[in-house]
């Protein structure tokens, strides 16, 4: 089945890196399908240098207009860009700093959990529309201690 899969995944190439893909599947003929995954990730990645994908991250931020799985997804874009594999925990501490203010209210009280756990439980918040009523108390704080 995974070699099915890791086929498929050539045909998905074209021009240049179809030839990559399949001179590496030649190379390393038992290699999985996460292997070369995450080796085409780290030859084509977009940006080249682990300093400027940390600059980045620092700097992506949850916009209003963005669901927690459209801020996560943009987030995993960036991550694997890396060459070191980042840690979970540096991983949870990027999702959690860059969330909006209430999201951030809403998952403070969570034991330290891995970054997909948080990010269903704001998912689940968000579509139950329990993150709505968290904003609008905290509009609610901010107005009256200005």
């Amino acid at each position: 089945m995974e070699a099915d899969i890791i086929n498929l995944f050539g045909f998905t190439l074209k021009d240049n890196i179809y030839e990559w893909g399949e001179n590496y599947v030649q190379d390393h003929p038992n290699c999985t399908f996460e292997e070369l995954e995450q080796t085409f990730c780290k030859q084509f990645r977009t940006i080249k240098n682990d300093e400027k994908v940390y600059m980045q991250l620092q700097n992506i931020q949850q916009q209003t207009v963005k669901s927690v799985k459209v801020y996560y997804e943009c987030l995993l874009k960036l991550i694997i860009c890396l060459q070191v594999k980042a840690t979970n925990v540096f991983l949870t501490i990027v999702f959690r700093a860059n969330l909006l203010l209430y999201l951030k209210l809403a998952i403070a009280s969570m034991k330290k959990n891995t970054l997909i756990k948080h990010k269903k439980t704001l998912v689940v918040c968000e579509e139950s529309g329990h993150i709505s009523l968290s904003y609008n108390v905290i509009l609610i704080t901010q107005r009256l201690t200005q």
